[in-house]
């Protein structure tokens, strides 16, 4: 019994912890991870357009994907020669409901598939 109750306190810590990683927001502002950035200037639940950053590194092919409620993109393709910042934009214009997730994968081809450069998610919030 004292076993199954140091399991059942141990999961749920992992639990905490796990759900802290996730970035409380409202539809505004910068999540990252690893190289690979979502950024919002919107408010509240209305999401109009994003932006996904992805920090370069090296000549390479870079791509990223971002999705959430009703949406998935698969943004440009584009080679790099150098570090710098690959960016794109996704035009949502959309209201979103209170809890929703949105994400984004920044990719580096490494010549024979991708390598994932980070995967950001953010919670939209009321406020």
């Amino acid at each position: 019994m004292k076993k199954m109750i140091r399991i059942g306190a141990a999961l749920g810590t992992a639990a905490l912890l796990v759900t802290g990683l996730a970035s409380p927001a409202s539809a505004s502002g910068k999540f990252n991870s690893g190289s690979t950035s979502i950024v919002s200037r919107d408010d509240g639940l209305y999401v109009g357009t994003l932006e996904v950053q992805v920090y370069t590194y090296g000549a390479a092919s870079y791509h990223a994907d971002i999705w959430g409620p009703g949406f998935k993109r698969n943004l440009k393709t584009e080679y790099v020669t150098g570090n710098r910042r690959y960016i794109d934009y996704v035009k949502l214009n959309r209201v979103f409901r209170e809890g929703d997730r949105i994400c984004a994968q920044g990719w580096k081809y490494n010549g024979h598939g991708y390598d994932s450069l980070g995967l950001p998610c953010f919670t939209i919030h009321a406020s």
